[in-house]
């Protein structure tokens, strides 16, 4: 993942989740390819963005955007 980010400037991240299926992949480099196994894990509901970090920082986003898969 470090080698993908670019430090001090904005990244392209995109959260990819049909069924089962998630794929996160950050500037055009796939990081996640998953297979949720647990079937009782609803798959539609409330999106919402979170960090999972340790220490102060501060973490923007800007041109969010989502789109229906078929």
């Amino acid at each position: 993942v470090k080698a993908a980010v670019k430090e001090g400037e904005w990244n392209t991240y995109v959260i990819r989740a049909k069924g089962d299926h998630v794929t996160l992949s950050i500037n055009g480099r796939q990081t996640v390819d998953y297979h949720e196994p647990d079937a009782t894990i609803p798959r539609k509901g409330k999106i919402a963005l979170q960090v999972h970090s340790g220490g102060p920082f501060q973490i923007e986003f800007r041109k969010l955007e989502l789109f229906p898969l078929d």
